[in-house]
């Protein structure tokens, strides 16, 4: 009798503690469960090309992978080029992916599955030996050419954002912390008529525990 009448406020607390720590997530409908698939940065890191990732979203659906809810499929870092188009838009590397994104997206939906692209909060995307061109600053634009190409997931990176999120970073002005640059491209992709993954790729700057739950999925 003494025991128990010990553990159950131990208990009582626990819960209250949890429930505590338990945030309000971003809910826009997807990622009801966890979200899984394959990124091309876990074996080619920032060296995809349409071929390899073709070939790998294919092979999703031929080992039955697919079938098992690993639906989604990213092209991570190394997609883009340096410069912006003349209207400021995003381009892919026409060498890499000389079918573009748009028939890239209507390959991967073909197989009944989801299509998934990177991109950067900074002014630069993570690739360090070849410059490519982030969103910051660009976030409206580039979420409504996402949408246009009918993507399922982005994966938004930390790097060239600001001195203060380490490497590799680039110093400018005016300075914005993680959560401020991340904010921005989960209110671009809610104006858009389109449910997008929000992947937050910000190396645990800033404790993104108390506040990434809100802006992103993962």
């Amino acid at each position: 009798m003494f025991g128990a009448a010990i553990v159950l406020p131990v208990l009582l607390t626990a819960h209250l503690v949890y429930a505590a720590a338990v945030r309000p997530r971003l809910d826009n409908g997807v990622a009801k469960t966890p979200p899984m698939g394959w990124n091309t940065y876990n074996h080619y890191s920032c060296s995809p090309n349409e071929t390899i990732v073709k070939s790998n979203a294919k092979a999703l659906v031929d080992l039955g992978l697919a079938d098992l809810g690993y639906r989604y499929v990213t092209t991570d870092c190394g997609w883009t080029v340096r410069d912006r188009t003349a209207n400021g838009s995003l381009t892919w590397n026409e060498t890499l992916f000389p079918n573009g994104f748009p028939a890239l997206g209507e390959y991967i939906h073909g197989l009944g599955l989801l299509f998934g692209v990177y991109e950067d909060a900074g002014i630069r995307s993570c690739q360090i030996n070849i410059q490519q061109a982030g969103s910051l600053y660009h976030e409206a634009q580039d979420a409504a050419l996402f949408a246009s190409w009918n993507i399922d997931a982005l994966k938004y990176d930390n790097c060239f954002s600001d001195a203060a999120t380490g490497y590799p970073n680039v110093n400018y002005a005016p300075s914005t912390s993680p959560s401020a640059r991340y904010a921005n491209m989960t209110k671009a992709l809610a104006a858009q008529n389109r449910a997008v993954l929000f992947q937050i790729c910000e190396w645990g700057v800033d404790f993104p525990a108390l506040w990434a739950p809100l802006l992103g999925h993962t």
